[in-house]
C-alpha cells in the first residue's frame, strides 16, 4: 500500500478533562514519570514528582499511594542497615542516610507532605514500568528498591493482571476518597525493562497495558495516555532513543510532551507554556560578557517579560528567575 508518509502517527482525541496551570498534579512511577514530571515543573505547573522515588511496578506504586493516603507512620523497625547507610525497602536511596534518625525523619516527612499534596491533587499520573517484582525471600515482601543487597536474597516474579489489579485499584480508590474530584491518568512506560530479556519485557508491557485498560473500563475518572504506543509505533526508529538504545531521547520526550499537550492542554495553556519557555531560555542563557550594557538590556527585557507573566498569572513562581535577572 502506497503512502505519503513514512510514519504511523497516532491520533489522540482531545480529552474532556483539560489541564491548566491552576491544577495540581502528581506524577508517580518509572523514570518516564520523572521525564514528564520534569517538563511539568519546567513549565511552572504545580506538580509533585515521585515523592518517594522512582517506582517501577504497580504494587510498589500502590504501596506508596496507600502510605500517603493513610498518612502512615514509618516505624524504626522498617529500616535496615547496609553499606554504611540506613534504608527503607519501599523508598528510593535518596532517603537513605548513615544516621538512622535522619533517614527516619526524611521518610516520615515525605509521607506527610505527599498526604497533604494528594488532598488537593486534581490529576494523578501513574506510569507503570514493569510487572516484575522482587520479593525478599525471608519475608515475601515486595521491595521498591533493592539497595544493592545481595541478589540471592531476592526472588523475582512477574505478576499477572489479576494479581495487580485489586491492589492498585484499592489504592486509587483510597486516594479518591481523600480528593473526590481526583482524576487519574495511566501510562505504560516506553522504556524497555531489560533486567532479563526482550521476551520478558514484551510480556511485561502487555500485562501492564491490559491492567491499564481494565482500570479505565471500570472507572470513568481513570483514563489512558498512549506514551508506549507513540514511541513503539509512531517513533519506531533508534534515532529517537538515547545512547543506551533503551531510554527515549530528549527529542522523543519532547514529542511525547507535545502529543500530551494536544490532548490535555487548552490553546491558552499552550500559549502560556510557550511564554514560560521564552523566560526559561533567557534564564538559562549565559552571556560571554556579564555586566556589559548589552547584558543589562537583555536582563531588563527578560525581567519585564517575567513580571508581565506574573501580573497576568500571579500563581506562577518565578522567584529564582527574578533573583537571577536582578543580579549584577
Amino acid at each position: 500500500m502506497q503512502t505519503d508518509t513514512f510514519r504511523t502517527p497516532i491520533s489522540i482525541p482531545e480529552q474532556a478533562f483539560r489541564i491548566s496551570h491552576t491544577h495540581s498534579l502528581c506524577c508517580m512511577g518509572s523514570c518516564f514519570a520523572e521525564n514528564m514530571g520534569g517538563l511539568f515543573a519546567a513549565h511552572k505547573f504545580q506538580v509533585s514528582v515521585n515523592p518517594t522515588g522512582i517506582l517501577f511496578n504497580p504494587l510498589s506504586i500502590a504501596d506508596s499511594l496507600n502510605r500517603a493516603a493513610e498518612a502512615a507512620d514509618i516505624e524504626e523497625g522498617e529500616l535496615f542497615f547496609h553499606d554504611g547507610c540506613w534504608h527503607h525497602p519501599a523508598f528510593h536511596s535518596r532517603f537513605s542516610h548513615p544516621d538512622k534518625n535522619v533517614c527516619l525523619n526524611q521518610l516520615r516527612q515525605s509521607v506527610q507532605q505527599t498526604h497533604a499534596f494528594l488532598q488537593h491533587t486534581d490529576l494523578l499520573i501513574l506510569t507503570f514500568g514493569s510487572n516484575g517484582v522482587y520479593r525478599l525471600k525471608e519475608s515475601g515482601e515486595v521491595v521498591a528498591n533493592c539497595h544493592k543487597l545481595p541478589a540471592e536474597r531476592f526472588e523475582r516474579q512477574q505478576l499477572k493482571v489479576e494479581a495487580m489489579r485489586p491492589i492498585i485499584e484499592n489504592a486509587l480508590l483510597k486516594v479518591k476518597s481523600l480528593q473526590p474530584s481526583l482524576r487519574c491518568l495511566l501510562t505504560v512506560s516506553p522504556v524497555r525493562y531489560l533486567q532479563t530479556d526482550f521476551s520478558d519485557n514484551s510480556y511485561s508491557k502487555a500485562c501492564l497495558r491490559m491492567l491499564a485498560h481494565d482500570l479505565c473500563e471500570s472507572h470513568s475518572w481513570i483514563s489512558y495516555f498512549p506514551a508506549f504506543e507513540i514511541l513503539m509505533d509512531d517513533l519506531r526508529d533508534y534515532r529517537f532513543y538515547a545512547a543506551d538504545r533503551i531510554h527515549p531521547s530528549e527529542e522523543a520526550v519532547r514529542y511525547l510532551w507535545d502529543c500530551f499537550g494536544s490532548a490535555f492542554f487548552t490553546e491558552e495553556t499552550r500559549t502560556l507554556n510557550r511564554r514560560i519557555e521564552a523566560v526559561e531560555a533567557a534564564f538559562h542563557h549565559r552571556t560571554a560578557f556579564p555586566g556589559t550594557e548589552e547584558d543589562k538590556r537583555f536582563r531588563a527585557r527578560s525581567l519585564e517579560q517575567l513580571r508581565q507573566l506574573r501580573r497576568e498569572h500571579p500563581y506562577l513562581d518565578f522567584s529564582e528567575e527574578e533573583t537571577h535577572f536582578l543580579s549584577l
